[in-house]
């Protein structure tokens, strides 16, 4: 990961020995290890606040689905008639008791239906379990990435103070012998003195990154020392081809495709509504009088006259529509977006290899050269800060291609659903552009 500027240290090497003295640089040792991004993704899977209300809800709505599918409970009805009166009914001799139990018939597959819609919110709602489960594994690797570049960005730091410190003070043994002015010496030691800001800057910084990126799985306190990636290893790419196939098999996709099926339902059941139950019943009857019991048998059903259901059903139609014309907007701008990020990625892979493996050896040859040379006295301390300098905004064009990757490769991942960096992952072969 650090392997360009890692290369720097024989110039604080031979600078400290024009010093009679040599410099050293000790990193800190690390109190619980390093941690990777399988394990930021396994600590975010177990503990993200955003993903621990979503068990409750499935339990809602499997307990929504056992509901659904209950049928109406009979109704047991006792009547008394003639209990009082006048003439032959003042006694009550002539009281009729019936005791009847009815049960409503629901017509037109009701209770199938409402166990449809029930189903298919259950499966929109776990759809919408696994986009939430992408979108937090997302944001957190992408933190992960911000940490690992600002890790990149302080240990880089703490490298040029030692080189800044190291080549101030030989630039003071030059002023001394009066090779240099006072003017240059002091230009090395007011670059001394910056260099030492930003490994403050950068471990306030990095302190602040990492307290962001335990909070996605719950925590506010940091546990780790550090991350363990490297940003310069960029995976292959697959085919847009095959992109496409993960497209239509993503949550993404499906989404839309299950938010169909439950507005179906919906229409299905709001139809099947518009269908009048029966209610069948039977019960025993009883005349006081003559002490004589009988059997009594009933049938009733509305009177469709008027469908009371119409309007349910066409506000269920047109909710259908919507999902339709919905769903063909989502599926063309799914696409797009795909193919966007595939040919980013590919540029700035490009780019990022480019300035690794070619831009970046140039310039450290350079470098090499111009302290060489600042050694020998031929060139002077601005000629070597200068030829630094060039090599440090190479560095960091470089760092900062290589996180643009892979945020944009996780935004990949993020749409299709699959972990493209993980080893499992299956590769399509590349593809020219």
């Amino acid at each position: 990961m650090f392997t360009h500027f890692n290369r720097q240290w024989p110039l604080i090497v031979a600078l400290a020995l024009m010093l009679f003295s040599v410099s050293s640089h000790s990193d800190t040792g690390t109190k619980n290890g390093f941690l990777t991004l399988s394990q930021v993704l396994a600590r975010v899977l177990r503990d993200s606040p955003s993903l621990q209300s979503y068990p409750f809800y499935l339990r809602a709505d499997e307990a929504r689905a056992l509901q659904a599918q209950k049928r109406p409970n009979p109704e047991l009805s006792l009547e008394l008639e003639n209990i009082g009166g006048s003439g032959s009914f003042e006694s009550g001799e002539q009281l009729e008791t019936t005791l009847a139990l009815s049960q409503v018939i629901e017509m037109g597959d009701k209770r199938e239906q409402r166990r449809q819609v029930s189903n298919w919110h259950t499966r929109n709602r776990q759809v919408g379990y696994e986009l939430a489960r992408i979108d937090a594994l997302a944001q957190a690797s992408a933190q992960f990435i911000r940490v690992a570049r600002t890790q990149w960005q302080h240990q880089f730091a703490q490298q040029h103070s030692a080189w800044a410190k190291a080549a101030a003070e030989a630039a003071q043994k030059r002023f001394e012998a009066g090779r240099i002015s006072e003017a240059e010496a002091g230009q090395a030691r007011a670059e001394a003195m910056r260099a030492a800001l930003d490994i403050e800057k950068t471990q306030t910084q990095l302190r602040a990154e990492k307290i962001q990126l335990a909070t996605y799985w719950g925590s506010s306190l940091v546990d780790f020392d550090a991350v363990s990636v490297d940003l310069f290893k960029l995976p292959k790419l697959p085919s847009i081809e095959w992109l496409d196939q993960q497209l239509e098999q993503s949550p993404q996709w499906r989404r839309w495709l299950t938010q169909r099926r439950l507005r179906e339902a919906e229409l299905t059941l709001e139809q099947a509504q518009s269908r009048q139950n029966i209610e069948l019943g039977v019960g025993l009857k009883h005349q006081r009088a003559t002490s004589d019991n009988g059997f009594n048998v009933s049938l009733s059903m509305p009177l469709a006259i008027n469908d009371r259901n119409q309007g349910a059903i066409r506000a269920a139609r047109a909710e259908l529509d919507v999902v339709d014309i919905q769903q063909r907007q989502e599926t063309l701008a799914l696409k797009a977006r795909l193919r966007i990020i595939w040919h980013n990625l590919h540029s700035t892979k490009n780019r990022v290899e480019a300035l690794y493996e070619k831009v970046l050896p140039q310039l450290e040859r350079v470098e090499s050269q111009y302290q060489e040379g600042y050694l020998l006295g031929r060139f002077s301390y601005i000629n070597l800060l200068d030829a630094r300098q060039q090599r440090l905004n190479a560095e960091q064009s470089a760092l900062n291609a290589a996180v643009q990757f892979h945020q944009t490769l996780i935004q990949l991942e993020q749409l299709t659903g699959v972990p493209l960096t993980s080893p499992s992952a299956p590769v399509a072969p590349e593809k020219n552009l």
